[in-house]
């Protein structure tokens, strides 16, 4: 079986795998022994990973100013049909604005260090756990926002799918950050 995209690679990790998978990552062959195969003899499953985690910060500026975006809009529409009082609305994109400015500057922080391979783990807890606050604060916050006007109900939940959507592309690199 090939692989075309290094997101597949976690298949090479799956128990009981008694072939060995071929994947093409940057444009080079790369063969993963068998998953009954001792852990050193596959270094190129670690270097996908590692991989896996750049492709995650570098496309999480793109992903955040695009959610930030969303949020912006949100709140001017809850207060220009006066859905929301100013307090609420205002103390949720406070929340918003943390949630961006940390994310944010981790990515920038990764994008600097430009870490070795070896601490790709790290770094994806880290994002896995900025990106479960993030949800956290859009999740939570959704309720929040929500008024019994059903109307209402429906415009903060157009803007919180729209932004899970785009959520999903940017971090399908790593899915646990999906699934946070």
């Amino acid at each position: 079986r090939v692989c075309t995209h290094a997101s597949y690679a976690q298949v090479a990790d799956a128990p009981g795998r008694s072939r060995p998978l071929h994947l093409i990552h940057e444009g080079r062959a790369v063969t993963s022994p068998p998953s009954s195969a001792p852990a050193a003899l596959r270094p190129d499953a670690e270097r996908i990973q590692a991989e896996q985690i750049r492709t995650l910060y570098r496309t999480a500026a793109v992903a955040l100013n695009i959610a930030l975006v969303g949020a912006l809009v949100l709140c001017g529409v809850l207060l220009y049909i006066d859905a929301q009082t100013p307090r609420v609305v205002g103390l949720w994109l406070a929340f918003v604005l943390a949630d961006f400015a940390v994310r944010q500057g981790s990515s920038l922080a990764f994008l600097r260090l430009q870490p070795p391979d070896a601490q790709w783990r790290a770094w994806a807890r880290w994002y896995t756990f900025a990106t479960l606050c993030g949800g956290l604060v859009w999740g939570v916050g959704a309720v929040w926002l929500m008024t019994p006007d059903t109307t209402q109900q429906l415009v903060v939940m157009l803007f919180i799918s729209a932004t899970a959507s785009g959520a999903v592309p940017a971090f399908g690199s790593w899915l646990p950050a999906v699934w946070a």
